[in-house]
């Protein structure tokens, strides 16, 4: 049989597993309102342990065996104060290495026409924890906006093999 580990992200409860595969609650993460929805999640390459980015930047660090969660970032704390309108936190990767990387899309009421100043910041685990504490600008770069609230911007990120 087929065990499958699952971040409930809903408080809605579990959904009916198909044939052959278990799903079991690990954490609540919870409550999931407009300014704090789960966007992405990754498998630290070195702990096993989940790593879960919400939109406003908070990054928690989820250890399935011990059923345990932390809060590793908060967001408004590490991200740069830029004066954004709105900034949306959408891409996450963990490297080999163990490094986060984060997308930030910013935008600035100022603009015509409106567009994003994206930052990539890496974020790295100065104490061998595997909880990322270090965070610098990485990358910086302007993107257009897209439309209204619908916006998914630079929303991806990920290394290559070299």
């Amino acid at each position: 049989m087929l065990s499958l580990l699952a971040i409930v992200l809903t408080l809605q409860g579990l959904p009916t597993a198909p044939e052959g595969v278990r799903v079991r609650e690990v954490v609540a993460l919870g409550p999931a309102d407009a300014d704090r929805q789960p966007v992405r999640v990754q498998a630290h390459p070195k702990t096993g342990r989940l790593h879960v980015l919400y939109s406003n930047g908070d990054l928690w660090v989820v250890d399935a065996a011990a059923s345990t969660k932390t809060l590793a970032l908060e967001g408004p704390k590490w991200m740069r104060k830029s004066g954004a309108k709105f900034i949306q936190i959408l891409g996450f990767h963990l490297d080999a290495a163990g490094r986060a990387y984060v997308v930030a899309n910013e935008r600035h009421a100022t603009e015509r026409p409106q567009g994003a100043h994206v930052v990539v910041y890496r974020l790295e685990d100065g104490d061998g924890d595997g909880i990322p504490e270090k965070v610098a600008e990485w990358l910086t770069f302007e993107h257009p906006w897209g439309v209204g609230p619908f916006n998914h911007g630079a929303c991806h990120i990920t290394t290559g093999p070299d």
